[in-house]
């Protein structure tokens, strides 16, 4: 978090103010940005926040959805996990996280002060309903995580699931009635599905282990479709992976890989653009992790976060 200015108060109004801009530039700027991954797409697609990592801690960036005016928020140092952009666009979602429990912060977009809304229990917390009301939560040890759905304020928890099998990376629908979350068991991994409450659970996906493990899915705003990330080893070399988006309609269950290559990177971390027919992800095809789009048939891939200011070391445009 910020902290406060400790210049001493003065009579004089421009007085403070001269301390106060003086305090401001001597401030250590924050280490550069290692990689960008983790985007999230503002509702009304103008906008993409992303995690970064540097030496120092990891921040939180926001940028226009071309890649321009990348900017820090400020009071994200340390926040971990995916941020989530909130459904209204009044704020982006992070978490602040010591041990097995999570303080929940909405950040501004605009650079305002960030607000505690919560605290929670669960490794896995930070994946909210639309209306941030409830996160849910995975709880246990890695090999069998489980999953519950918490208010904010720690209360009202509720078992989704309950047996041997491990899920990662759950994300609640956009109309709050679906989770779809990565399910690893005995046969491997694929993405289920399951009303909110816990019910109905069931696998929408049926990978081979020779196509890869599907996790991380994120919804469509209709509802009707998942982008996954899939790593699999390379059939060339299985002691290398690689990683692809595949786009599940849920409707028919027809899966399509997109941008399919044969070279040891990775696609993974999908999100939809509102309008369906771009998404944004993170990728290490430049040999660097980043930000890229493209659309949903894996045309027209575009790099985001090479080459803007915060990419030069020592330099700080924030």
């Amino acid at each position: 978090m910020q902290g406060a200015s400790n210049a001493r108060p003065f009579v004089a109004l421009c007085l403070v103010a001269a301390a106060t801009s003086a305090w401001a530039q001597q401030r250590p700027a924050p280490a550069p940005m290692v990689h960008a991954s983790s985007p999230d797409v503002s509702p009304d697609g103008r906008q993409i926040v992303f995690f970064s990592d540097a030496a120092d801690t990891s921040r939180l960036y926001v940028m226009n959805a071309d890649g321009s005016g990348v900017r820090l928020l400020p009071g994200t140092a340390g926040v971990v996990g995916r941020p989530y952009w909130l459904p209204d666009g009044r704020g982006i979602l992070g978490t602040l996280r010591t041990a097995d429990t999570a303080v929940v912060m909405l950040f501004s977009p605009d650079g305002k002060p960030s607000t505690s809304l919560g605290r929670v229990v669960g490794r896995g917390a930070g994946t909210p309903f639309p209306d941030a009301s409830r996160f849910v939560s995975g709880v246990g040890s890695w090999r069998e995580m489980q999953l519950e759905s918490v208010k904010l304020d720690g209360t009202g928890r509720i078992r989704l699931t309950a047996d041997h099998a491990a899920y990662w990376c759950p994300r609640v629908s956009p109309s709050g009635d679906q989770i779809a979350v990565g399910r690893r068991d005995s046969s491997g991994m694929q993405i289920w599905t399951m009303a909110s409450d816990g019910s109905g659970a069931h696998a929408v996906t049926h990978f081979t282990r020779a196509e890869g493990a599907p996790q991380c899915p994120s919804w469509s705003r209709d509802g009707r479709r998942l982008a996954v990330q899939v790593d699999a080893r390379l059939a060339a070399d299985t002691t290398r992976t690689t990683g692809h988006i595949w786009i599940v309609d849920l409707g028919t269950g027809r899966m399509t890989q997109l941008a399919k290559h044969e070279t040891p990177y990775h696609d993974e971390l999908p999100v939809w653009f509102p309008d369906g027919r771009r998404i944004a992800f993170a990728s290490d095809r430049t040999g660097s992790l980043e930000v890229w789009s493209m659309n949903i048939d894996g045309s027209d891939a575009r790099l985001l976060t090479r080459g803007v200011p915060l990419r030069i070391r020592g330099v700080h445009s924030f």
